[in-house]
């Protein structure tokens, strides 16, 4: 078996008094230790920043965590406010309702100077109509309690509703005379 070489540093003491090693041998050495220098630092600045990396990773994902944590406090609160939201839709049809109601009946309230205060029997109160299950619209509507279908229209004002509304069922609509 064939016996290694590995090159050494020279020892000084070893030449005292001797020829010291050529210049092509010390030159060999010098770019030897200073490439093992070179990769040495290389390799700790690669671990440097992969620990960084590490580190800048594992700061993120905490941030990450935060916010994803943040978004689901957010979703429990819309969910909640979504049971919140079509009462409050309820109530508002309900209000539009019954301001229709009162605005008709001070429409009917509100006689001439001079004139007997006194409701007659048609004037107690507007002409209403409770949607029921299975209504198909306002044309429908009109048309079965006005005797008009086209008379439809006439139903929105007195309501404060847009064109496009949608009717739920126990509904109170208030008709026109």
């Amino acid at each position: 078996m064939e016996e290694r070489k590995f090159i050494t540093m020279p020892d000084p003491q070893e030449y005292q008094g001797s020829k010291p090693p050529s210049s092509g041998l010390r030159n060999v050495l010098i770019i030897v230790s200073v490439m093992a220098i070179i990769i040495i630092i290389l390799v700790t600045w690669q671990l440097s920043n992969a620990n960084n990396r590490a580190a800048q990773a594992e700061a993120l994902a905490a941030e990450l965590l935060e916010e994803l944590l943040e978004l689901r406090d957010l979703a429990v609160i819309i969910y909640g406010l979504e049971g919140h939201i079509a009462q409050l839709e309820a109530n508002i049809t309900q209000l539009h309702t019954e301001n229709a109601m009162l605005s008709s009946l001070l429409k009917q309230m509100s006689l001439p100077v001079g004139e007997p205060q006194t409701l007659a029997a048609d004037q107690a109160g507007p002409r209403t109509y409770t949607v029921q299950a299975g209504d198909t619209g306002l044309i429908a509507i009109a048309a079965s309690q006005l005797g008009d279908g086209s008379r439809w229209r006439e139903i929105l004002p007195l309501n404060n509703l847009p064109e496009d509304f949608i009717m739920r069922e126990g509904q109170v609509l208030i008709l026109p005379d």
